[in-house]
């Protein structure tokens, strides 16, 4: 008996004890309640958010001297409470939160945000419940937004006209130097990470700071997530995979994350076969580490990545008329470190470090006999400060960075026995500065300019940009803007000019943007023309494996309009999205002819992303479609190169989550639900036939469909799994 009464005064004190420690209160603008609102203590990890109704707990540890606690929300101002423990636990805080003026930053939706130029508002969950992206959110992306020129046979980026390379992605403000795991032909490329990592993310496809350089296309931007505010498990099975997560609060001001992730597509095609013969099929095993340090002025974060990737299939190349054998063996590691700090409101500091290794061991490319094994190495590193004079209302930015890449490949081809071996090394010195002067309430400019000196290329390149916003009426922006772009050539191309002869490539780009918000409706609209100077040219061997002869007399254009609708207000727990995405494009580069249209581009790309909310069955249903208008081909029984097009690409899409427990969902999703017969393109014999009729073959997407279904478990955490979804309907 002796015992209970101590267990139950254990019990009493303990709670009694825990009760004195929380602080809450709510947050509120005007007679709105704000949800989603960032909560927590300056200096520390300890944090919470407001729920649907704006109220908010938060515990406390005991201190002596007074606590700083912080309100953040997007699109409000910042504010703060700041007094001793005892007052802040004996009383419940009632905080109003003031909007900030629409050219200050655009808001899309809850703790969504861009800024100009920038089209974003896309989650984690975002992502992997778009049916198109099938768990990959650079497909998400890729398929969702407008600028991009469809292309599920790939999975890349190809932006307004660009090539994939021309797109540059950017982890935490550092360079992501392999995004993608290589795959051999006829299969689509995936992105290397979980789009669970990332608690931001923002897509330019032109008119970007002078910051992110070295891309003639586009830009995406993404940050991982910030520190916990209580430990959590995730568990997953999935039918090409398993994977697990934790994140611990190691100390009052560290924090550990990590993830294992194994995916394997053998079991998945012996329901479901491919059009190929697997001999290893697809898998990759990966690992991840992360960590934030939280310190006086800031934080500092590590994001540490290795994976590696095998596969090994027979595929029949019409060309060749025989089975060609494909072996890919990958490995990759990527560190991610850096560090912010805020000394005051007028000045900010960050610095970064990006280490790269990727090695790629390939067989079966070109043709049956080949072997190509290539080491690709980025060592990046970059520091900026941020200064804001607000009596003038300027904004400046200015940084240094470098880059420093070794590209080594070791290419035999056994049909020939021709070996080719090289390296090259380039390293890149750049500075940028970005200004943004508020000339009035409605009114903004944002300039700048970058320099890039790399000693490869003995070059010297500077690249300004301008951009004026204009706030027409309350909710509406236009942004007429300008900007020079340059980029290295590719590394592939660098390793075969032994005469030294190739320089940066150059785009010219200016368009007019449009952007209008309210009420969780969004409209985007952005009409553009841009240029292309320096492309890379060069002539192949006879063989088709050499090149030579490398320059820069390459050249191109593309203009076009991109628009975007978001509409989450009008029913209740339903959401959709449009992108329409127009262009026309030619281009002469690489061993081109002349001006023609690239292989990767489409007339017209469209998409639409629907998803609706249903309480009652507790469960996310979502339907997309996407079309292209076609890919150029070059048919030898025609004259003229790309002189062909395949035949729209259409996919109709559905997925299907269901929520079991506020810790349980199931996820399930199909591509392609009606069966659509995609083309990828065309392949043709070597040699015309006795009637001079060169054969044709079509090149088919290893299988028409993708079925895919998930369960996923999560222990602890501030956030459950129902609130999480609903944060898509909010």
């Amino acid at each position: 008996m002796k015992k209970i009464i101590v267990i139950i005064l254990i019990f009493f004190f303990n709670t009694v004890f825990s009760q004195n420690n929380i602080v809450r209160g709510k947050i509120t603008h005007g007679k709105k309640s704000l949800q989603n609102c960032n909560i927590y203590v300056a200096n520390t990890i300890l944090g919470t958010v407001s729920d649907q109704d704006g109220n908010f707990e938060l515990v406390l540890k005991k201190s002596n001297i007074p606590i700083k606690i912080i309100f953040s929300h997007v699109g409000y101002q910042e504010y703060y409470v700041e007094d001793t423990f005892e007052n802040l636990t004996s009383k419940a805080i009632s905080v109003t939160l003031v909007e900030i003026n629409n050219l200050n930053e655009i808001v899309i939706f809850s703790d969504k945000k861009v800024k100009a130029g920038y089209i974003s508002g896309l989650s984690a969950l975002d992502l992997i419940t778009t049916p198109t992206a099938l768990g990959d959110a650079m497909t998400a992306i890729s398929t969702s937004l407008p600028g991009n020129q469809i292309d599920p046979n790939d999975g890349r980026f190809f932006v307004r006209g660009g090539d994939h390379y021309e797109t540059k992605i950017f982890i935490n403000d550092l360079n992501v130097h392999t995004p993608f795991n290589t795959n051999g032909p006829s299969l689509p490329n995936r992105g290397r990470f979980s789009p669970f990592l990332f608690d931001g993310i923002a897509f330019s496809a032109g008119g970007f700071e002078a910051e992110y350089g070295r891309a003639l296309s586009s830009v995406l931007l993404m940050n991982t997530k910030p520190s916990p505010v209580k430990n959590e498990t995730e568990l997953s099975i999935k039918s090409v995979g398993l994977d697990a997560g934790i994140s611990r609060i190691l100390t009052k001001n560290i924090s550990l994350t990590g993830t294992l992730d194994y995916t394997h597509l053998g079991p998945y095609r012996a329901i479901f076969p491919s059009r190929y013969k697997w001999n290893e099929d697809y898998n990759t095993l990966a690992s991840e580490i992360g960590t934030i340090i939280n310190l006086k002025n800031g934080f500092f974060k590590s994001y540490n990545k290795y994976d590696q990737t095998r596969l090994d299939y027979d595929r029949n190349d019409f060309g060749f008329g025989r089975i060609i054998n494909t072996r890919i063996y990958e490995k990759n590691f990527y560190s991610n470190n850096s560090l912010n700090l805020t000394f005051n409101d007028t000045f900010k500091f960050y610095s970064g470090l990006v280490y790269s290794n990727n090695q790629r061991d390939i067989y079966g490319i070109f043709s049956d006999q080949d072997n190509s094994f290539v080491t690709d190495k980025l060592l990046h590193f970059k520091a900026r400060g941020e200064y804001n004079f607000h009596d003038i209302k300027l904004k400046l930015k200015v940084g240094l960075e470098h880059f420093f890449n070794t590209y080594y490949i070791n290419y035999v081809d056994h049909f020939t026995s021709n070996q080719f071996i090289n390296k090259t090394d380039t390293n890149t010195s750049s500075s940028f500065m970005d200004v943004e002067l508020k000339i009035s309430n409605k009114l903004m400019l944002k300039t700048g300019i970058r320099n890039d000196y790399t000693d490869r290329l003995n070059e010297n390149v500077y690249s300004p940009r301008v951009r004026l916003n204009y706030e027409i009426i309350p909710n509406l922006t236009i942004s007429p803007y300008y900007g020079v772009y340059n980029q290295s050539p590719q590394n592939g191309h660098l390793i075969f000019d032994f005469e030294k002869n190739l320089k940066s490539e150059r785009a010219f780009q200016q368009g007019l943007n449009v952007f209008w918000n309210k009420d969780k409706r969004l409209i985007y609209v952005d009409a553009y023309k841009k240029e292309y100077k320096n492309l890379v040219k060069y002539d192949f061997a006879a063989n088709g494996t050499s090149p030579s002869n490398f320059n820069n007399l390459g050249k191109g254009y593309a203009n076009g309009v991109d628009v975007f609708f978001w509409d989450r207000k009008s029913i209740d727990n339903f959401e959709y999205r449009l992108s329409y995405t127009y262009i026309d494009a030619k281009r002469d580069y690489e061993d081109y002819p002349g001006l023609s249209y690239p292989g990767f581009y489409s007339k017209h790309n469209a998409s639409v992303v629907t998803k609706y909310w249903a309480e009652k069955i507790r469960s996310l249903i979502s339907i997309s479609y996407i079309y292209s208008s076609g890919n150029p081909y070059t048919n030898p029984n025609k004259t003229g190169f790309n002189n062909s097009f395949t035949k729209p690409y259409n996919s109709l899409n559905l997925s299907y989550s269901y929520l079991l427990s506020n810790n349980l969902f199931i996820y399930s999703s199909i591509s392609n639900i009606l069966d659509f017969s995609n083309i990828a393109s065309y392949d043709y014999t070597r040699n015309p036939n006795t009637d001079g009729v060169y054969e044709e073959q079509e090149i088919l997407p290893s299988s028409d469909q993708f079925f895919f279904i998930g369960m996923f478990y999560k222990f602890g955490g501030t956030k459950q799994i129902k609130n999480k979804i609903n944060e898509i309907n909010n």
